[in-house]
């Protein structure tokens, strides 16, 4: 699991390159409610309850392209993913 994991990451940030598409696309949520701006990620099959991750985007910027790939490939591999953007506001 751990050697999956961490080849998702590497594929994320660009440094594998991989012409397959993957096998379960995550499904994403646009999250716009009381200043929040996300996107929520989860596994197209998953049991409940899930294990979540909270993932920042870094300098770009609102919902970044580089912080989306981190999420979707935390998700294929069975994480909820909230992907909040720079800036935004929780209460």
């Amino acid at each position: 699991m751990r050697a999956a994991l961490l080849y998702s990451l590497l594929l994320a940030s660009g440094s594998v390159v991989v012409t397959a598409e993957p096998a379960n696309e995550p499904a994403r949520t646009n999250v716009t409610a009381n200043g929040l701006v996300a996107d929520f990620y989860q596994p197209t099959n998953h049991a409940k309850p899930l294990p979540a991750i909270i993932v920042l985007g870094g300098s770009e910027g609102g919902l970044g392209a580089g912080a989306a790939r981190v999420a979707r490939a935390f998700a294929e591999h069975g994480y909820a993913i909230l992907q909040l953007a720079e800036g935004a506001t929780v209460f």
